[in-house]
C-alpha cells in the first residue's frame, strides 16, 4: 500500500532492478556447471563480474530477494517470483517510437517482512504494449505496517505514538505516449481499505478518531497523469529529464469515505558535465486539500529520513547528487537534500527545515545496460541510515 511504506520508485526501474537481482539468484540456484555460470556473469572485455550477458538472454520465472533498510520499519527482506514475458535480447531489436530499446513486460508476486513485525504480500503486472505506445500498471496487495506518529507539520513532537496500519488495496494505471515524443498522458485509479490502530488510549492532536483507538476507512481516487522521460538510461542515467505530474480526486464517487484532492509532481534531471562526473537534481512537491486522513498525508521522502516522520498537507523538497567514476567500474557518490512539511502552503516558509546528506559507492554491475549497484550511508535529523541501491536512488513513481 503506497501510503504505509516508502516504495519507492518509477515502475520500469523498480522492475528492472528486481530483474537484475533475480537473474543473479536464479543463476546461482540453477544446476548449471560452475564454469559456464562464471562465464555468464563475467564481462569478456575486462574479466570483471558483470550481469550483461546473462541479462541479455534470460527469460522465464526468476526468484528475487531484496533487502529492506527503511528506518521506519527496520531491517528486513522482500522475496518474490517474477515472470519475464520477453528476453531483453529480443527487446533490444524492438525499438520504441523514440529509438530506444523497449522495456520488458513483467509479472511479479511475493511478500515482505521486517524486524518490527511489518509484513505484506503483493502481485502486479507491468505491461508495455504497442511498441511502447501504451503502458499499463496493475497491482493488488495487503500489508500490516508498524509505524510511529510524530504529529502533523507544525505540531511535530518528540513523543511519537506507535500505531499499526493494516489493509489491502489495488492500483490500475494506463498511460499513452503522445505521438513520437517522450511525453505520456493517462489515468490512474487507486483504492485501499485501511484499519488503523494506536497502542494508547489518549487523544492525539490532529486525529479525533483515535479516541476509539481503532477505526476503519476506505480511500478511492481517480487521477490524471502527465509525464516526460528523456533519460538516456532508465537504470543509472547520465543525462536527460524524468518528470511527472498527477492530480487525484478522492471521494465517495470512487469508493472512498473521505473527500480530498492531491496534486503531486517531481522533476529529476541528470547532466554529464565530464566523462567521469554526473550531476543530478531532484525537485519534488506534494500538495493535498480538504479532508485528508492522517495516513494519506504527504511526507518528506529522502535518504536519511524515516518514512512518514515529517508529514503535512503540503511537502516540498530538493536533493542534489554527484557521481564520480574514479576507477574502472567504481564510482563515489555524494548527496544532500532539504525538505519542509507544512499544515498548509502559507506555512511552508515557517515550517521546520529538514537537512540530509551522505556518501556512497557504486559498481557497474551491468555494463551493456548502464546499471550501477551499491550502498549509501545517509545522515538525517538525529540519525544515520544505510540504503542498498540498485540503479538510481531516485528510481520512483507517483
Amino acid at each position: 500500500m503506497k501510503r504505509t511504506a516508502r516504495s519507492g520508485s518509477n515502475q520500469r526501474v523498480i522492475c528492472s532492478c528486481l530483474l537484475l537481482l533475480g537473474i543473479f539468484l536464479s543463476g546461482t540456484l540453477k544446476p548449471t556447471p560452475s564454469d559456464a555460470f562464471l562465464d555468464a556473469i563475467k564481462d569478456p572485455t575486462d574479466g570483471n563480474i558483470d550481469l550483461s550477458q546473462w541479462l541479455a538472454s534470460k527469460q522465464g520465472f526468476l526468484p528475487i530477494v531484496l533487502p529492506i533498510t527503511e528506518p521506519a520499519v527496520g531491517a528486513g527482506a522482500a522475496v518474490a517470483a517474477m515472470f519475464l514475458h520477453q528476453s531483453l535480447e529480443e527487446l533490444e531489436s524492438d525499438k520504441t517510437p523514440t529509438g530506444k530499446a523497449r522495456p520488458p513486460s513483467i509479472s511479479v508476486v511475493g511478500g515482505m517482512g521486517t524486524e518490527n513485525g511489518t509484513w505484506g504480500a503483493f502481485a502486479g503486472h507491468l505491461g508495455i504494449w504497442a511498441e511502447d505506445k501504451l503502458r499499463y500498471l496493475g497491482g493488488i496487495g495487503g500489508a500490516s505496517v508498524n509505524l510511529k506518529y510524530y504529529g502533523i507539520a507544525d505540531d511535530l513532537g518528540n513523543d511519537a505514538k506507535k500505531y499499526t496500519i493494516a489493509g489491502a488495496g489495488l492500483v490500475q494505471e494506463l498511460t499513452a505516449r503522445l505521438g513520437a515524443s517522450d511525453f505520456f498522458a493517462g489515468a490512474r485509479y487507486t483504492f485501499f481499505r485501511v484499519n488503523s490502530r494506536f497502542n494508547n488510549e489518549e487523544e492525539i492532536q490532529g486525529i479525533p478518531e483515535v479516541s476509539k483507538r481503532e477505526f476503519e476507512s476506505n480511500n478511492g481516487g481517480l487521477g490524471v497523469i502527465l509525464g516526460y522521460d528523456s533519460r538516456d538510461n532508465i537504470f543509472t542515467p547520465n543525462r536527460g529529464i524524468n518528470a511527472k505530474v498527477r492530480t487525484t480526486f478522492y471521494g465517495t464517487a470512487f469508493g472512498g469515505d473521505f473527500q480530498y484532492q492531491k496534486v503531486e509532481g517531481f522533476c529529476i534531471g541528470y547532466l554529464d558535465v565530464h566523462p567521469r562526473l554526473v550531476l543530478g537534481l531532484r525537485v519534488d512537491g506534494k500538495f493535498s486539500f480538504d479532508d485528508v486522513p492522517f495516513y494519506a498525508l504527504p511526507f518528506i521522502d529522502m535518504r536519511g529520513v524515516p518514512a512518514m516522520k515529517y508529514q503535512g498537507k503540503d511537502v516540498i523538497l530538493a536533493e542534489t547528487e554527484a557521481r564520480w567514476n574514479f576507477l574502472g567500474r567504481w564510482s563515489a557518490v555524494g548527496f544532500a537534500g532539504v525538505g519542509r512539511a507544512a499544515s498548509n502552503f502559507e506555512h511552508v516558509e515557517s515550517s521546520k527545515v529538514v537537512f540530509t546528506q551522505g556518501l556512497g559507492f557504486r559498481y557497474r554491475i551491468a555494463r551493456l545496460f548502464g546499471m550501477d549497484a551499491g550502498i549509501d550511508v545517509a545522515h538525517g535529523p538525529g540519525q544515520w541510515a544505510v540504503y542498498i541501491q540498485v540503479g538510481s536512488a531516485w528510481a520512483r513513481s507517483l
